[in-house]
């Protein structure tokens, strides 16, 4: 298919350049530009990168030349630069500006870092803390939720436990991978070993509920906080990538409305 041609001479109308003109910036030669054009000359790969940067082609339509002409699609713009994703010194830093619950977790939901108003929160120690006293090995964010007895705040628990399962049925498996079961059973199941059967019969009911959910840069889910003060905190669960190489991920728990942001400034806020 040639589509890729129109497109590009589509690109150098709407940029309001000549021939000459767009050569001269990517440089290459005007018969060259004209060559692609009328479907005489199929270019290089960095040619045809040199004219894109030229016209300021739209990463989605120069995505769609690139593979209409039999090149790979870039899928992003800053993946190679060393200071894209945030590094793990990085996420500690990051979570402290915000101003609502948000931690970072890794691919296997172990925490990386909590910030100030989700220890408050759940009660938690300095994360540096609660690493040295029960070891990196302990640090899954179901194994902390489980040491502090924290699922019982959780008003809508077996539906996030459902989030959850549907996310690991979903995820692409690595060769030779454990089954998503045993994953779950490792996961959520074991570290609330010591509850009773109801509690755990409940758990694997709603990871077979579960449908899967197809991967997303990002995904989201809801939680229904009830603590001792405050009452009811509703908040949107909301997962993005913070290192896609190293498998860590942003979870911001952001209060839904005017009235749950109260609820949780009177229950972080420390008693006078």
């Amino acid at each position: 298919m040639d589509d890729w041609r129109s497109s590009l001479l589509a690109a150098r109308d709407a940029a309001g350049i000549g021939r000459r003109k767009l050569a001269e910036l990517a440089g290459v030669s005007t018969e060259t530009i004209r060559g692609y054009e009328i479907g005489r000359r199929h270019p290089r790969q960095e040619s045809l990168e040199s004219i894109l940067a030229a016209l300021g082609v739209a990463r989605g339509a120069a995505n769609a030349i690139r593979e209409a002409a039999g090149f790979a699609p870039i899928r992003t713009g800053f993946g190679g630069s060393p200071t894209y994703y945030y590094g793990l010194e990085d996420v500690v830093g990051q979570v402290e500006k915000a101003s609502w619950p948000q931690f970072v977790a890794d691919d296997d939901f172990g925490l990386v870092a909590v910030n100030r108003p989700l220890r408050t929160l759940w009660g938690l120690p300095p994360i540096e803390r609660e690493r040295s006293r029960h070891g990196r090995g302990e640090m899954g964010l179901f194994q902390v939720l489980a040491r502090h007895d924290l699922a019982r705040h959780i008003a809508n628990w077996y539906d996030v436990v459902e989030v959850v399962a549907g996310f690991v049925k979903g995820r692409p498996a690595a060769p030779a991978a454990e089954a998503d079961e045993d994953v779950f059973e490792a996961l959520l199941v074991e570290p609330f070993r010591d509850r009773d059967a109801r509690f755990i019969g409940r758990l694997r009911a709603a990871y077979d509920s579960a449908k899967p959910i197809a991967p997303k840069i990002r995904w989201d889910y809801q939680v229904v906080w009830h603590g001792a003060r405050g009452g009811k905190i509703r908040f949107h669960g909301i997962v993005t990538p913070a290192n896609e190489r190293e498998g860590l991920v942003f979870n911001d728990w952001i209060p839904v409305d005017a009235e749950s942001w109260r609820r949780f400034q009177l229950a972080t806020t420390p008693k006078a």
